[in-house]
């Protein structure tokens, strides 16, 4: 588990086997843990930074500059200043609904050809699955 302080830091707590528990320095202006095993955060500047786990890139460094980020499994999502959702990262099994697809930005392009939005508010991230909200306040999973 982690929390963001009023100050910008970062302190997480608890199983500690892949680094998940110790972020880095800097300070963030919001943070996502995962399933257990990496975590993430957008700093000030808007750059996600991310800790723990990596066996899949999900916890790859990304420069921004974003305004949400999201973690999965395995997966990491976040969404530019632009409201477009950048994916990286891969997810265990293939996810319902991808055409057996186990990439999380096919995921995303998926949502997005079925729902003819491309440009949303904010995304959550599951252990297999992902629910955006795009600009019209729908909830697309």
């Amino acid at each position: 588990s982690c929390g963001l302080r009023p100050n910008g830091l970062v302190e997480c707590w608890g199983k500690n086997n892949f680094g998940q528990s110790t972020p880095p320095s800097g300070q963030f202006k919001q943070i996502s843990v995962g399933y257990n095993q990496h975590a993430c955060g957008i700093l000030v500047e808007g750059d996600v930074e991310c800790w723990g786990s990596n066996s899949r890139g999900q916890s790859n460094r990304q420069d921004g500059p974003f305004i949400q980020v999201s973690t999965g499994m395995k997966s990491t999502c976040a969404i530019w200043t632009n409201r477009t959702v950048e994916c990286w990262g891969r997810s265990k099994q293939p996810i319902p609904g991808t055409l057996q697809r186990n990439s999380m930005n096919d995921a995303m392009r998926d949502l997005s050809s079925w729902t003819g939005q491309e440009e949303y508010d904010q995304i959550s991230l599951g252990i297999e699955h992902a629910c955006a909200i795009d600009l019209g306040s729908q909830i697309n999973c």
